[in-house]
C-alpha cells in the first residue's frame, strides 16, 4: 500500500492507555507526506473542538484530499508540546505559523484554549521570544 507508521503493538498500547497522547505516526512511502494521528477521547474538548476547526486542503496525487489542523490548533497544540520538551522544531513551527498568518490569526481562540490547558505563561514567553528573533 505504500504506508509506514507506527508498529501495531505500539498503536494498540496508545488506544488502550488512557493517560497516554502518543501520537500514531504515518507516513506516505511514495511521497514523504507524514500524518500525526491522535485518538479522539471522552472528554478532550479541546481536540474535539480542533476536529470541529479542521480544514480540508488538496495535496495532490497520490494523496489528494485530507483534512488538516487550524493554524490556531496547530499553535495550541506545538505549543503544548514545546512545553514538555522544549524542541526548537516546535517554536520554529510556531514562528512560522504566526508569519505566514500574521493578524488573521484567531488570537482570542488561541488565547482561551492556552489559559484552559495552563498554557498561557509558555505562550506568552514565545511570543517574546519571537518577537526578539524577527
Amino acid at each position: 500500500m505504500g504506508y509506514a507508521g507506527s508498529p501495531p503493538d505500539i498503536i494498540l498500547e496508545n488506544l488502550l492507555e488512557a493517560c497516554a497522547d502518543l501520537p500514531i505516526n504515518t507516513i506516505h512511502m511514495h511521497s514523504g507526506f507524514r500524518a500525526v494521528l491522535y485518538p479522539l477521547r471522552p472528554g478532550d474538548e479541546l481536540r474535539k473542538s480542533a476536529l470541529k476547526r479542521r480544514v480540508q486542503v488538496d495535496l495532490g496525487t497520490p494523496i489528494g484530499q485530507v483534512f488538516i489542523h487550524s493554524p490556531e490548533d496547530l499553535v495550541i497544540y506545538k505549543t503544548w508540546y514545546f512545553s514538555l520538551s522544549r524542541q526548537t522544531k516546535d517554536l520554529r513551527d510556531i514562528s512560522a505559523v504566526l508569519a505566514a498568518l500574521g493578524d488573521k490569526l484567531d488570537v482570542v481562540y488561541v488565547e482561551t484554549w492556552m489559559e484552559c490547558q495552563e498554557l498561557l505563561n509558555i505562550w506568552k514567553e514565545l511570543l517574546d521570544t519571537i518577537q526578539h528573533d524577527e
